[in-house]
């Protein structure tokens, strides 16, 4: 394969390095994956080590509660708000969560907690998923 066709083969890695993602080459030698940590852009060569983008960490899973595992008294908040947060007051017989925003009462559904909430019980020193984590 001649130069300019291997460094078009791998033009995507040097373009995912632009964009900030880490790249890593194989060392045979070691038979590890190294992340390209130089600051320059990485050149590719015929006889150069194979390339790849940094494969992102597995991200968990996590499934609704069920209303008996409901952190009743923990703070509440959407994932964009960290400074708005409500306290979980309980569920109500269709299993949504209620607690008073605005001066009413308001109602989240556990799966939308999942997928859009975090909570607290220490009063927003720590924060945790929603819900409860599943093996993958």
């Amino acid at each position: 394969m001649k130069p300019r066709e291997y460094a078009k083969q791998n033009r995507h890695i040097g373009e995912a390095w632009e964009d900030g993602k880490t790249v890593q080459y194989f060392d045979a030698r070691d038979n590890e994956w190294i992340d390209w940590t130089k600051p320059m852009r990485p050149v590719f060569y015929e006889s150069a080590p194979e390339w790849r983008i940094k494969p992102e960490p597995e991200q968990p899973k996590y499934r609704a509660w069920t209303k008996a595992e409901v952190p009743v008294g923990a703070v509440m908040c959407f994932n964009d708000m960290f400074d708005n947060g409500f306290v979980i007051l309980g569920t109500n017989f269709d299993g949504d969560i209620q607690y008073v925003g605005e001066s009413k009462l308001v109602t989240v559904s556990l799966e939308k907690a999942v997928a859009a909430c975090k909570y607290s019980i220490d009063f927003g020193k720590t924060w945790c998923h929603c819900g409860v984590e599943v093996a993958p």
